[in-house]
């Protein structure tokens, strides 16, 4: 059974989301799910070719977006995030991929991805990816954002000597966070505004590969605990 999901259903605007993949199957099992929970499928297609003028035809709120097409087998969501942010289309994209490597991730979160859930997760992720990414939130699933957190805690480790990653003040911010204060107690400990906390606090999640705050608090806690080790050496 389901777990609830931790988005509100309450007062939500509808969602219209469409979705592009080469799999008949993969695209009917999204439409069933999306369509039970009263988002609306607008369109949907299997051609990379179709993604953007679909986008400009339908003006839905999200796409759901294939990794890898069969025609091609290259990086054609990387290509299609390009030509997204080149169009300055609005809309939120999620990656539903079965291609999780860190790399991979990383590379679509930065070229503007909403969302990354792996096709090995269950269509409740998507579910929530879908949800979070309607109200503005970044999501990535459990599985996925294990393997980000490794491999940015295990690329740290592989360069002992490198500059420190954080600044002296995005350092402050993410140790007060990781001791449980909120963004409003560390911008009136500091005298910062609200947001240059957390426009700090975003440029060290993006140095770190950190999709959440959770995420964020683990990799700066076991790279102190790494440095921590170098120096009882």
């Amino acid at each position: 059974m389901d777990k609830p999901s931790p988005f509100s259903t309450f007062s939500r605007p509808a969602i219209r989301a469409v979705v592009a993949d080469d799999h008949p199957l993969v695209v009917w099992g999204i439409r069933k799910m999306l369509e039970s929970h009263g988002i609306a499928v607008p369109a949907t297609t299997g051609d990379i070719n179709d993604i953007v003028p679909m986008l400009e035809r339908t003006k839905p709120d999200i796409l759901i977006l294939d990794y890898y097409f069969e025609s091609l087998r290259s990086s054609d969501g990387l290509r299609i995030l390009q030509q997204i942010r080149q169009r300055k289309l609005s809309l939120q994209v999620i990656l539903y991929s079965g291609a999780t490597d860190p790399v991979t991730v990383i590379s679509a979160l930065r070229l503007g991805a909403r969302g990354f859930v792996s096709k090995s997760s269950s269509l409740t992720c998507l579910r929530d990816a879908i949800f979070a990414a309607a109200e503005g939130h970044l999501y990535v699933d459990a599985d996925t954002e294990r393997q980000l957190l490794q491999y940015n805690v295990g690329k740290y480790a592989r360069q002992p000597d490198r500059e420190v990653v954080l600044s002296r003040r995005e350092e402050q911010v993410v140790s007060r966070l990781a001791a449980g204060l909120t963004l409003v107690e560390i911008s009136q400990q500091f005298q910062r505004s609200i947001k240059t906390v957390s426009t700090q606090k975003r440029s060290a999640m993006r140095k770190l590969g950190a999709t959440s705050d959770y995420s964020l608090i683990k990799a700066y806690n076991n790279i102190n605990e790494m440095k921590g080790h170098r120096g009882e050496k």
